[in-house]
């Protein structure tokens, strides 16, 4: 079972969804995300605020139509921090080629 609640629709900076993935109805593996619609590249602050805001055991992503600069990287795989998985706008659009919502993405 999958439950996703969008928690932010209009306020840039804070967290977007809360998720809940249950792997074979023993565990649950919970996520806070956030999306990007920027012409900046994300920076490693970005990564901070994210992290900040994630709630005890969450996983974090940001996912951003933009780039990740390299500090952004560095600071998403810090040792010894929560890690923070990333995907860039051309990783987005290879997801959405291959689950077929390129069109809605407007990538084919």
């Amino acid at each position: 079972m999958t439950d996703v609640v969008v928690i932010n629709r209009l306020r840039p900076g804070e967290l977007d969804i809360h998720a809940s993935i249950n792997l074979a109805e023993t565990i649950d593996i919970n996520f806070s995300v956030q999306a990007l619609n920027w012409h900046r590249d994300v920076h490693g602050s970005d990564i901070q605020l994210l992290r900040g805001g994630l709630r005890y055991g969450d996983h974090g992503l940001i996912i951003t139509t933009s780039e990740f600069q390299r500090g952004a990287i560095e600071e998403a795989n810090r040792q010894g921090a929560t890690p923070i998985a990333t995907i860039n706008g051309t990783q987005l659009a290879k997801i959405a080629q291959t689950r077929g919502a390129a069109k809605i993405l407007g990538t084919t």
